[in-house]
């Protein structure tokens, strides 16, 4: 059986241990492959790409036992192509000088797009290579196979590609294919072998907390003019591919009621196991487990139902001899405790309201640092709150919010300020690490994607949210999960022009590298500059 663990645990290391130790800039095709934007690599370490090579496959050689095939090129698909002629365990460089001498013996099938219905067609024109299809004018694949196709076949013979990578990929579908060893005896062996992999998707899909709605079942069977056994030990060879799906009335992960589909449409199709070379099982049409509304990152935590437990938040400004101003802030107005309130969606300001500070639980405290300007989080004006997010909210809670925000503007005496100080300690409970534990990753990647895509200018009290999630994923053992979400944040400030912007990341990660500097005595490493 195949050992889907290991699989795992080698790509694992593979992206997490090797690659994040160079660069972020890397985009997962698979488990074993990837595409690698190495111009920075390149342009801070002076190496050649060769050299580059050589070191990352001699690394992953080390780290995970496993031979490497390198391909360097100046796009995608040169890349690819390199790949390829580079395979078994070995490199190749497809220098620019040599791009269009190399293009000219490329198999057509070779090309992105061209499958077995466009290399028929194709080959009905006679063209079996790229050097035979750049013959061909742009007009001329045009009118033959349609604007689109006729310009991608043009640009792709000639090793053109403008594909841009894609790190930060949204799965559409979920599968897991095996089309090497497949040599089943019997029906029994077969159906053993589709229980494994249906056992795999409900993995894949709890992963990523998403149901699929469709199952498609995908087969390689040996053509009939095939040799038994093929060139390659154990490959598959030269094969007829079925692919059949199902719909489903509710969509799912479990691996049982996935097996049941999967098995009923092999038992329509009636394929003899001992002529099956490949077996793929995909989900598509996916849905999210978790129903959230769109909304700029204190939207959507003002919507939560669960209330952070804060037992205090005290702010410190630090200045010269390690002399520290603090100011206790009390509690205000109490908090009522009914049915009623507990699904009433919460402000933003409640989130910041401190409780009692003369409750009789003590808990222990955990610390982070965040270079801000001199503000506070009780200190938020009405002109720092987004008004979209005000109308979003019922008139009642509107108002609401908005005399609260009126009434924390006129306390100007709640905090004492140092006019030298250049930092503010916020202090937290344990518990309140638990603000966020409803926020599931990817849902707080697709909040900091919209807030900085649509904000014009970091807020401060945004940036204290983020930082606190982080801090709070580090705080419990959820490293990876804080990075992942850093080096998107990291992805995005990267392209926007405002200063603002980038040092609201550097406040950010100031946050989360004292954090890391707490807990483990290391810092986290991320990028740090903006190039």
């Amino acid at each position: 059986p195949y050992n889907f663990e290991q699989y795992k645990k080698v790509a694992h290391t593979l992206y997490t241990h090797i690659l994040n130790e160079y660069t972020l800039d890397v985009e997962a095709v698979s488990c074993d492959e990837l595409y690698l934007d190495c111009s920075h690599i390149l342009e801070t370490t002076k190496a050649s790409p060769f050299e580059l090579a050589t070191f990352l496959r001699k690394e992953i050689k080390e780290k995970t036992q496993c031979p490497c095939s390198t391909g360097i090129g100046s796009n995608c698909l040169l890349a690819r192509l390199a790949t390829k002629k580079a395979k078994p365990d070995g490199q190749f460089y497809l220098e620019p000088g040599i791009v269009m001498d190399f293009m000219k013996n490329i198999d057509i099938s070779d090309v992105p797009g061209v499958g077995k219905t466009l290399g028929h067609k194709l080959s009905t024109l006679g063209i079996s290579t790229c050097g035979e299809l750049s013959a061909l004018s742009l007009q001329t694949l045009q009118s033959e196979f349609g604007n689109k196709t006729g310009l991608s076949l043009y640009k792709h013979c000639r090793g053109e590609d403008d594909r841009k990578l894609n790190y930060d990929y949204k799965p559409k579908s979920v599968s897991a294919d095996v089309n090497y060893g497949i040599r089943f005896q019997n029906k029994e062996e077969s159906e053993n072998f589709v229980r494994q992999l249906c056992s795999e998707i409900e993995k894949r899909l709890d992963d990523i907390e998403m149901n699929g709605k469709t199952v498609t079942l995908k087969l390689m069977i040996r053509n009939s003019e095939a040799p038994k056994e093929s060139a390659k030990f154990l490959g598959h060879g030269f094969c007829d591919n079925i692919t059949k799906s199902s719909s489903l009335t509710k969509s799912t992960s479990n691996s049982k009621t996935i097996f049941q589909v999967v098995n009923k449409i092999m038992n329509q199709l009636d394929i003899d196991p001992t002529e099956l070379r490949g077996i793929g099982i995909q989900m598509n049409k996916l849905e999210s487990r978790i129903v959230t509304r769109p909304g700029r990152i204190e939207n959507f935590i003002s919507n939560m139902k669960s209330e952070p437990k804060i037992n205090h938040i005290s702010l410190n400004e630090s200045i010269d001899n390690d002399k520290i101003i603090s100011t206790k802030v009390s509690n205000h107005r109490s908090h009522q405790s009914s049915t009623e309130n507990l699904n009433k969606p919460k402000s933003v300001m409640d989130f910041f309201k401190p409780k009692d500070l003369n409750s009789k639980k003590e808990l222990k405290t955990s610390n982070f640092k965040s270079i801000i300007p001199h503000k506070s989080l009780v200190n938020i004006k009405m002109s720092q709150v987004d008004p979209s997010f005000l109308d979003a909210l019922p008139a009642d809670l509107r108002v609401e919010i908005e005399n609260e925000l009126k009434s924390y503007e006129n306390q100007n005496s709640l905090l004492i300020e140092n006019e030298n100080s250049s930092t503010m300690e916020v202090t937290m409970t344990e518990e309140s690490s638990k603000l966020y534990q409803h926020v599931q990753i990817d849902q707080m990647k697709e909040f900091i994607e919209e807030w900085v895509v649509t904000e014009n200018e970091p807020k401060i009290c945004d940036n204290i949210m983020v930082s606190k999630y982080l801090c709070n994923l580090i705080n419990d053992a959820k490293t990876e999960d804080a990075y992942e979400i850093i080096r998107k944040l990291y992805r995005l400030i990267k392209n926007k022009d405002d200063l603002a912007w980038k040092q609201s990341y550097f406040d950010i990660l100031k946050n989360v590298q004292e954090t890391m500097l707490n807990l483990y005595n290391a810092k986290m490493k991320v990028e740090t500059t903006f190039k």
